[in-house]
């Protein structure tokens, strides 16, 4: 009770004052408890002993005897006492004040960060002691590299051994503390580290996997770390990345590890580095398309050969599974990369969307629902690219002379309708946000208003909002979320609004007061009074587009009583939609909200 009161008055700023006798005698206190039996109390010793190091709390004196204390039973050969000593010094770590307000800050990070650089080689090589020492070293890194540039070689010829390490958890603490180095240590040192990573870049082979996919990971850490800061080396790594990936082994697919790191590397410098990628544009783009195809568990055939093998395939999938490999993952960071190379490339928008936005659809059958996804976001950071380029993207979408829809975008609209009636909650929002890029670009005017694509999507739409409506309704015994919570759900609901409305848009125009725009006017309407925010404010945005479009028919401009004058003309509709419901088995829920939100907008008139 005594720890719990101490961290209690800790908490509070400037709540407990202690003198040094009394502060001396805490800390020994503390210390103690460290050995302690009990874990909870152990805890309650690690977090009143990082309180301490915050601004204010004790004096300097004090913290470099805490350091003292504590330091020496990190390299203990009790695994207990190492990590419950190594926390506490973490914690010391990330509760220090800044050194450009605090200096007795600059005074402990010099007095520790000796003392674990120098215990390290007494350590046995196989000593586990060494991956808390390295990741204590990454702590005061990220926080203080800056402030120990005298110590910068030091650590940086500490990190660099590592790298070579056989475990592979010493070589990631190496990596994250190399990545930490490189944003704040100088010229020199910068292009000594990197030369001496692309030599052994340059000896290293695929036979190698680990100890190759550590180079590449280390560099590509190094690249997101220091941003262009690795410009001028780009051109002499590039080359390796696309080598890894092209190269055919045997044993194929012991090297999808280094596959993926390859990958994700060149999504680093495509951010990074973009203008020094365009040289190798043409290679790199073959090397994205061979990867994001990459599955060799799984062959794509015929719909009839699929059908006829059914049974088959049941049998068959039971030697093998695509969750036992990586191949996945290859796949996903081929998207991934594939994305970047969108949103750095906007100079060349126009030709990628030529060479790859084919190959992006026709990967929209990848039956991995996370690489579908990445997938999907590819498509739609292209459409958002094309559409700043080119405003009115109608000319190539529709042909105004045959006033008819010939491109393959609708049949890609058409395409994402049927899918979204089978996937997962994220997968729709993904659709959801490219029927939005389609539907925005069509033109009213260009478009006719009995299009059966755009109704057929309408009347989903309305389906599928109705029924998220009801499904919320019935789930009363569950309890109530926030009010500010999003979840997938939601986001596809409000999603389905603005399409809604962007549906509307073409209907609205011979069949003013048809079935399906009723029916669309009526759903979008309910869910003004969502208890979800964005949800109700997503509905108010798609009714604000409905009116203005019918006031635009009516010639009338920036009208602010558009929305309720939409709402009268449509007010014999909506309240015979409330009757029905009323009399419905299935929809009567629908009656009360659609009438309180009919009300809401009614009073006006």
């Amino acid at each position: 009770m005594a720890y719990n009161d101490l961290m209690k008055d800790l908490s509070l700023l400037n709540t407990i004052t202690l003198e040094d006798d009394s502060t001396a005698k805490v800390m020994r206190a503390l210390i103690r408890l460290l050995s302690d039996p009990s874990g909870e109390v152990q805890n309650l010793a690690i977090e009143c002993i990082g309180m301490l190091a915050q601004p204010s709390k004790i004096k300097s004196h004090h913290l470099e005897y805490l350091v003292e204390e504590l330091a020496p039973h990190v390299f203990s050969k009790i695994e207990q006492a190492r990590d419950i000593h190594a926390l506490t010094l973490k914690a010391m770590i990330l509760n220090l004040a800044p050194t450009a307000t605090n200096n007795a800050t600059s005074t402990v990070i010099k007095r520790m960060l000796p003392k674990f650089i120098d215990s390290l080689p007494t350590c046995a090589p196989d000593d586990a002691a060494r991956i808390d020492v390295l990741d204590l070293i990454g702590e005061v890194l990220l926080r203080f590299g800056d402030a120990v540039p005298e110590m910068h070689k030091s650590c940086l010829k500490v990190m660099v051994d590592h790298l070579y390490s056989s475990r592979s958890a010493r070589r990631k603490k190496a990596i994250i503390g190399i990545g930490h180095l490189a944003s704040v240590i100088n010229a020199q040192l910068y292009d000594e580290l990197v030369t001496e990573l692309l030599t052994e870049l340059t000896k290293a082979s695929t036979s190698q996997t680990s100890q190759t996919r550590t180079l590449v990971v280390a560099l590509s850490t190094i690249a997101r770390a220091s941003g262009s800061k690795l410009s001028k080396h780009t051109p002499q790594v590039l080359p390796h990345l696309i080598r890894f990936l092209s190269a055919n082994d045997k044993s194929e697919s012991e090297n999808d590890d280094l596959r993926e790191a390859s990958l994700q590397g060149l999504e680093v410098f495509l951010y990074r580095s973009p203008q020094e990628v365009a040289a190798f544009e043409k290679d790199v783009i073959e090397q994205f398309t061979r990867a994001l195809s990459y599955d060799p568990n799984y062959e794509h055939g015929d719909e009839d050969e699929d059908e006829q093998m059914e049974g088959d395939e049941v049998d068959e999938d039971e030697d093998y599974s695509d969750d036992e490999g990586v191949t996945w993952k290859v796949r996903r960071a081929a998207a991934k990369a594939f994305e970047a190379m969108v949103s750095s490339h906007r100079e060349s928008i126009l030709f990628l969307s030529q060479t790859i936005g084919p190959i992006i659809i026709e990967r929209f059958k990848e039956r991995e629902e996370t690489v579908r996804t990445e997938i999907l976001s590819i498509y739609i950071a292209l459409l958002n690219r094309i559409a700043i380029l080119i405003p009115d993207l109608q000319k190539g979408i529709v042909s105004t002379d045959e006033n008819f829809i010939v491109t393959d975008d609708i049949v890609v609209v058409d395409m994402v309708h049927n899918l979204m009636r089978m996937e997962s909650p994220g997968k729709r929002a993904s659709y959801h946000i490219i029927l939005a890029h389609l539907l925005s670009s069509l033109k009213t005017s260009d478009t006719p208003s009995d299009d059966p694509i755009i109704l057929m999507l309408a009347e989903y739409l309305v389906l599928e909002t109705n029924r998220s409506c009801i499904i919320k309704l019935k789930e009363d015994t569950k309890p109530e979320s926030h009010q500010f919570e999003i979840d997938w759900s939601t986001c596809v609901e409000s999603l389905s609004l603005t399409n809604l409305a962007l549906c509307m848009r073409f209907i609205g125009q011979t069949v003013n007061k048809s079935h399906i725009s009723t029916q669309c006017l009526c759903t979008v309407l309910m869910q003004t009074t969502s208890q979800s925010w964005i949800v109700s404010e997503s509905a108010q945005f798609a009714l604000k587009i409905i009116a203005e479009e019918s006031s635009r028919d009516q010639k009338k401009k920036d009208d602010p009583g558009a929305v309720e004058r939409l709402i009268r003309r449509y007010s014999c509709h909506i309240l015979n939609r409330v009757s029905l419901s009323c009399t419905s088995s299935t929809n009567y829920h629908m009656a009360p909200i659609l009438f309180q939100s009919y009300l809401a907008y009614s009073r006006s008139f």
